[in-house]
Order: structure tokens, then C-alpha cells, then sequence
């Protein structure tokens, strides 16, 4: 049955208008910005079922898309507060906390049980997406340019990166390279070498 080629043609076709349909809803919400409430709303409803979806139809990088719509929905809810341009690096870098925390959560919870390699690849994703967040952090501060929001978010990215590279040093799921987590037992490196690897934080599973 996983290899009837009506049941991937009509997969293919509901996946196809499935991601339209995404597109169209984050769009419509985008037409009337007099408010962020109705956008904000909106992403958030689109943030959890962009996840849902990622499980459902197992395809972890799905979850690229759900992070992305928690960043755009908690945007859109601090611009309806009408925050300074510079507070929104404090938003962003809570958000890629939460995302590494969630990471640390789940992996616990892999753990605990029998992870599969499925199930353990949804977590590379969130990683990726906390990073990139942090980074995006750095921006609201220049413009125009806040001394202590960067000092802030500049002191976040360097723990955050430290912290990623810990974990990766302890192999924690999530935050390996896809070659250390296929065979992390059997290799053995210099601890300086895993501590300063870019490549622990920044991972990807095909």
C-alpha cells in the first residue's frame, strides 16, 4: 500500500494543496494590517497546523514552516502593542529559548523510550530555527541602534551558541551532526575539536 502509486499521486495532490492553502491563509491575514491582532491569530493557528501536519504526514521539515509561523505570529502580537522596534529582539530571543527548550523536552522524552531515527529527526529542525532566530535577534537593535538591546541579544547569541555546543559535545539528540548520530559510539575526537564544531549546532537529517 505505501508503494500504490494512486495513494503518492493523491498524497502529492493534497500536499500541493495543502501548502497552497498555507500560503493563501498567511497571505489573506496580511491584507488589513490597521491591526496585528487578526495576523497574529491567524500565523498562530497556521503554527500548529503546519506542525500537526509535520507529524501526521511525517515530514520533519515541515517543521521549518511552523517555526517560522511563531516567529511572524509573536511579530504581528508585538507590533499590536505598539513596542519599540528595538523590543522586538527580546520577543524573538524568548522564542528561540523556548525552541531549544522544547528540543531538550522532547529529546528527554526520546530517550526515555525507543527513538527512531524519525523521530529523532524532527528535532534538527527546531535547532535550526532557534539559531536563525537568535541571529534575526541581532537586526531590530541597529535601526535605530540600542546599545543595551544589543548588548542583550549579542550576550544571548554567544550563550546560546556555547550552550548548542555543549550539548552537541554531550551528544545530545538534536544537536549532533547527522555523522556523529549514525555512529557516535564508535568515533572518538578530541573534545576540542566537538566543543568548536559549527556543524553540532547547525544540523540537518535527510
Amino acid at each position: 500500500m505505501k508503494d500504490d502509486p494512486v495513494l503518492q499521486a493523491h498524497g502529492r495532490t493534497a500536499t500541493t494543496w495543502g501548502v497552497a492553502l498555507v500560503i493563501v491563509a498567511a497571505l489573506y491575514s496580511l491584507t488589513d494590517l490597521g491591526s496585528g491582532a487578526p495576523a497574529a491569530a491567524s500565523h498562530a493557528v497556521l503554527t500548529f497546523s503546519v506542525a500537526m501536519a509535520s507529524i501526521v504526514w511525517q515530514r520533519p521539515r515541515y517543521l521549518y514552516g511552523a517555526s517560522f509561523f511563531s516567529f511572524t505570529a509573536l511579530t504581528f502580537a508585538m507590533t499590536e502593542l505598539e513596542l519599540n522596534l528595538s523590543d522586538l529582539s527580546v520577543g524573538w530571543i524568548s522564542l528561540s529559548i523556548g525552541h531549544v527548550l522544547l528540543v531538550l523536552y522532547l529529546g528527554r522524552k526520546l530517550e526515555s523510550n525507543d527513538p527512531s531515527r524519525l523521530k529523532i529527526s524532527y528535532l534538527s529542525p527546531l535547532v535550526d530555527a532557534a539559531y536563525a532566530i537568535a541571529g534575526l535577534a541581532l537586526l531590530p537593535p541597529l535601526a535605530p541602534y540600542n546599545g543595551d538591546r544589543m548588548v542583550y541579544a549579542l550576550g544571548n547569541w554567544l550563550v546560546l551558541s556555547a550552550w548548542g555546543a555543549h550539548l552537541a559535545h554531550k551528544q545530545t539528540p538534536g544537536f549532533l551532526t547527522k555523522d556523529d548520530e549514525t555512529d557516535a559510539s564508535s568515533k572518538k575526537k578530541w573534545w576540542f575539536i566537538d566543543w568548536f564544531s559549527t556543524g553540532a549546532i547547525y544540523t540537518h537529517h535527510g
